[in-house]
């Protein structure tokens, strides 16, 4: 249960990270930051199964 917290937080903070490039106007990291976060998520959720 912890590492799913731990996880759930780190995947959390990287779709911060790449919100935050946004307001930065780093357009082109913040698509690659989240695109990467939200594909790390999909595999890990698939691989539970």
């Amino acid at each position: 249960m912890k590492k799913d917290l731990t996880l759930t937080l780190w995947l959390f903070a990287l779709l911060l990270f790449g919100t935050v490039l946004v307001f930065f106007k780093q357009l082109t990291a913040a698509i690659y930051v989240n695109t990467l976060t939200i594909a790390i998520a999909v595999l890990l959720s698939t691989e539970e199964r």
